[in-house]
C-alpha cells in the first residue's frame, strides 16, 4: 500500500509540471471604459499587450488614461487569478481521487 502511495505522489510531481503549462498558457484579456482601454495579460501575471482607443490619446487625459490602464490591469489581474483556481482545483479533484490514499475499494 506504501509502496502504491509513493508511485502515485511520484506521478503526481510529475503532473505538477502539467499543471504549471497549463496555468502558464492561460491568456486573459482585462478591460476598462468600455473597451477603450484593453490589456493582455498571460498566465505568469506579466501585462503582454495594451491597447488604448486613440480618442483617449490627448495631453489633457493623460491622468485618466493612467486610471483606465490601471484599471484594465486589475481587470485581467481577476480574470486571471480566477482562470488559475479553476484549473488548479480541476487538476487537484483529477489527481486526488485517483489517488485514493485510504485504499478503500469502489463499491461498483
Amino acid at each position: 500500500m506504501i509502496d502504491e502511495m509513493l508511485k502515485q505522489a511520484m506521478s503526481m510531481n510529475s503532473e505538477l509540471g502539467n499543471l504549471k503549462e497549463l496555468c502558464d498558457k492561460i491568456e486573459v484579456e482585462g478591460e476598462s471604459a468600455a473597451g477603450s482601454v484593453r490589456v493582455k495579460m498571460n498566465g505568469n501575471y506579466e501585462c503582454v499587450e495594451v491597447e488604448i482607443d486613440e480618442n483617449l490619446l490627448n495631453v489633457e487625459s493623460k491622468a485618466i488614461v493612467k486610471d483606465l490602464v490601471r484599471a484594465a490591469i486589475n481587470n485581467a489581474n481577476r480574470k486571471l487569478t480566477k482562470e488559475r483556481e479553476e484549473v488548479v482545483q480541476q487538476f487537484a479533484f483529477k489527481h486526488l481521487a485517483s489517488m485514493n490514499p485510504l485504499g478503500l475499494k469502489n463499491p461498483t
